[in-house]
């Protein structure tokens, strides 16, 4: 891993089209709100499988990782804290601005040498996006696979604030698919689920969308600014509009990675 990796969406111009085409689904770790509806958490951040945190090669070390986030914090207008790694194994960060702090921690690593990071107290949204992220830019540059990199929430901005997801794809050959991947029970549920999810943030559902073949193309918002996710068909990727505050961020990239999570484990058989 390098502190000088790019932290903008990748592009698909080095992968073959044979590779795009079953390019895998990877299962999107996410910020998720506590039962408390006041404090943010992370679901599903652990480091790749194969990846051994006990014996890493070429680990980084504090000197190397910490210009990279004093960048990315400067151009947010974040200020970072204390920043700990140890034999190439990140095992806490602290970012903060005017209205709050957080921090995110390795909570433990089992016995394959596998790690898996939480939040501590982050109630804050873009505090919670910030760390988010670059946990996802250490851990993304532990993978030796591109195809297998973690989907992330980032941000961008001091004054003019957006939020953007970034590679939260399905494969482009289920984008092509002609069978049914999801049924009208499955969509309503889930549409009611959604909603659900919507209330813990005091938003309200606006639109949401499904293709013939059954996948989660939009989901909007109400309000005046449109603020939306919608998946772009041909390349098998989410982006967002008018996506200004954290709280709709969180909310919609929550929503479409559990479709997503959803749709892997119903292609894969596992329902």
């Amino acid at each position: 891993m390098t502190p000088e990796k790019d932290l903008t969406p990748k592009k698909d111009q080095n992968l073959s089209p044979e590779k795009l085409r079953r390019r895998p689904i990877v299962s999107p770790p996410l910020i998720v709100l506590k039962p408390d509806n006041e404090t943010f958490a992370l679901d599903g951040w652990k480091t790749p499988d194969g990846v051994n945190l006990n014996s890493l090669e070429n680990p980084i070390t504090s000197e190397g990782f910490k210009p990279f986030i004093r960048i990315y914090c400067e151009e947010r207008g974040f200020n970072f804290g204390d920043v700990n790694v140890s034999k190439g194994v990140l095992e806490s960060l602290e970012i903060q601005q005017a209205t709050g702090m957080g921090r995110v921690c390795l909570s433990g690593i089992d016995a394959h040498g596998q790690g898996d990071y939480q939040f501590e107290n982050v109630t804050e949204g873009r505090v919670a996006v910030g760390l988010q992220a670059l946990l996802a830019i250490y851990v993304n540059g532990l993978q030796k696979n591109y195809r297998l990199e973690y989907p992330y929430l980032n941000t961008s901005g001091r004054d003019q604030i957006s939020f953007f997801p970034v590679d939260l794809r399905i494969p482009r050959h289920l984008c092509r698919s002609t069978d049914q991947l999801t049924g009208d029970c499955y969509q309503a549920d889930f549409i009611e689920k959604a909603g659900r999810m919507a209330q813990r943030f005091n938003l309200h559902l606006r639109e949401m969308y499904f293709s013939q073949s059954g996948l989660l193309t939009k989901v909007s918002l109400r309000g005046g600014d449109a603020c939306h996710y919608s998946l772009d068909e041909s390349r098998g990727e989410y982006g967002e509009h008018n996506v200004d505050f954290s709280h709709q961020a969180i909310l919609l990239h929550w929503i479409c990675g559990t479709f997503i999570r959803d749709l892997k484990r119903i292609v894969e058989g596992d329902e």
